[in-house]
């Protein structure tokens, strides 16, 4: 299969926008826009993220071995693009807060309709990804938030009533 085509194949699937968040070993915070997350277990409690080999934010996840996934509320926008970009410092001018289980990694509780606090638990080699399984050790939901989702290469807010629905 052509790169091409799987990317448009996988993008007519709607699916919720989240950043992950780390501390690096100097304070220095990083993160990544990420629509590859969901859940694997409820008891215990984990998730997995499938990140990029190339991000630069892989590294601290690895060395540090935990991290926060802010999942986007419909006001995240801005913070999606930021994360996604290559520019130096993703966090300027954005409110954060430092999680208590996940070494400091932000919080990015203003953007966002829920956070899981993790600890990496495995990494799984997945052609130019890896899956980091992780156990969620902490976490809110804003339940008056909705969330954003991406499909087709946007970001959309899911109307009220679908969500009211959910």
């Amino acid at each position: 299969m052509e790169s091409p085509l799987f990317k448009t194949i996988m993008s007519s699937f709607p699916t919720g926008v989240s950043v992950v968040t780390a501390l690096d070993g100097e304070g220095n915070p990083r993160g990544l826009t990420c629509s590859a997350v969901c859940s694997v277990s409820l008891e215990p409690a984990m998730l997995l993220v499938c990140i990029g080999k190339a991000s630069g934010t892989l590294p601290v996840l690895r060395e540090r071995g935990t991290f926060v996934v802010n999942f986007l509320a419909e006001n995240g926008g801005d913070v999606a693009y930021a994360c996604a970009s290559r520019t130096a410092d993703k966090f300027a001018g954005l409110p954060w807060r430092p999680s208590e289980r996940a070494h400091g990694a932000p919080i990015l509780a203003d953007h966002a309709v829920a956070y899981a606090e993790c600890t990496v638990h495995e990494l799984v080699d997945a052609g130019d990804h890896l899956v980091v399984i992780a156990k969620v050790e902490d976490g809110a939901a804003f339940e008056a938030r909705h969330p954003l989702v991406h499909a087709r290469g946007r970001l959309a807010q899911l109307h009220k009533s679908a969500a009211q629905a959910a």
